[in-house]
């Protein structure tokens, strides 16, 4: 048996549009009736659910009415949202938590303000230092200045 691989033959028919491909009409889609569903592949053999409803006498029983039942409209069955209650809370369990808190909150506070405080002070002196380097050459620089106008040049090179 020769197995011969399918050819993509791009020569055919070259399609561009959508009305090329297909060559029905609205009309005879509209006209077309659906399938019943997704069957399965049955290799050939008749399904045994198919062939024992036709073998067996059909048999229709009446179901007994009973009381119709009323299904509440979409609205009423939407979870409703969540509404808190106001906590109302005695003097002393107030001061219970304000006595339970404040040692926490106190500590949290000052050492973020010790933090803060060390930052700006490293800063600050940062800043002092770097401004003392800049100026301490110009400073020298004029001091040598001064004192060189203040002496006498004739006794200097005398010496």
């Amino acid at each position: 048996m020769n197995r011969q691989e399918p050819v993509i033959d791009a020569n055919a028919k070259p399609y561009k549009t959508l009305t090329e491909r297909v060559t029905l009409s609205w009309k005879e889609l509209l006209g077309l009736k659906p399938a019943a569903g997704p069957q399965e592949p049955t290799l050939g053999l008749e399904p045994e659910s198919a062939a024992a409803p036709a073998a067996a006498p059909k048999v229709q029983a009446s179901a007994p009415k009973g009381p119709e039942v009323t299904v509440p409209p979409a609205d009423a069955l939407a979870p409703k949202p969540f509404e808190p209650q106001p906590l109302v809370l005695s003097e002393e369990e107030k001061k219970a938590i304000i006595e339970r808190l404040t040692p926490g909150i106190e500590a949290s506070v000052r050492e973020g303000l010790r933090d803060v405080l060390d930052l700006s002070v490293s800063n600050a002196v940062a800043r002092m230092k770097g401004d003392l380097e800049r100026t301490l050459s110009s400073l020298v620089t004029q001091a040598i200045e001064r004192e060189i106008k203040s002496l006498k040049v004739d006794d200097i090179v005398k010496r």
